[in-house]
């Protein structure tokens, strides 16, 4: 009941506290909430899974969850690092979903906003030196831009 209340935007803030308040796994109940809204209610639920440890999450910040329709500056701190970005970067088996995620979550911090920035993120640099060096391999080819609307401030 509290994953349909909370799938309204309006409700999403009260349905995420309730669910860290009476969920035995408070993590993975409030991340099923938080693939379903995309407002402000995916950024309240975001923010509850800061410090993650389970890999499906960490997985999902890095590929979707810091997508919203408010601003991704909002969420992308919190991607890279709970998501461990630059570790990601790292492994064998870098997906076009996470190829494409890394260049959202780079474009978001470099914009800087209301949000913690590339500033403060301890990974900044060699994470986009990994992302620069990705963007040369054959095999993410297809992937080696970043995509930013006008609205962002970037031309």
């Amino acid at each position: 009941m509290l994953l349909l209340l909370g799938a309204l935007e309006e409700l999403t803030l009260y349905a995420v506290v309730a669910l860290m308040k009476t969920q035995p796994d408070r993590q993975r109940a409030v991340y099923e909430l938080a693939r379903w809204v995309k407002g402000w209610g995916r950024i309240h639920a975001v923010e509850r899974l800061e410090g993650s440890d389970d890999p499906e999450i960490k997985a999902w910040l890095l590929r979707e969850g810091f997508r919203n329709d408010v601003m991704n500056e909002y969420l992308a701190h919190l991607a890279a690092t709970t998501g461990d970005l630059y570790t990601a970067l790292l492994g064998p088996d870098v997906d076009k979903a996470l190829f494409e995620g890394a260049g959202g979550i780079l474009a978001a911090l470099a914009l800087g906003g209301p949000a913690k920035d590339m500033t403060d993120y301890d990974d900044g640099v060699p994470t986009m030196h990994r992302y620069a060096e990705l963007v040369g391999t054959p095999n993410q080819r297809w992937a080696c831009w970043i995509t930013c609307s006008p609205s962002d401030g970037v031309r």
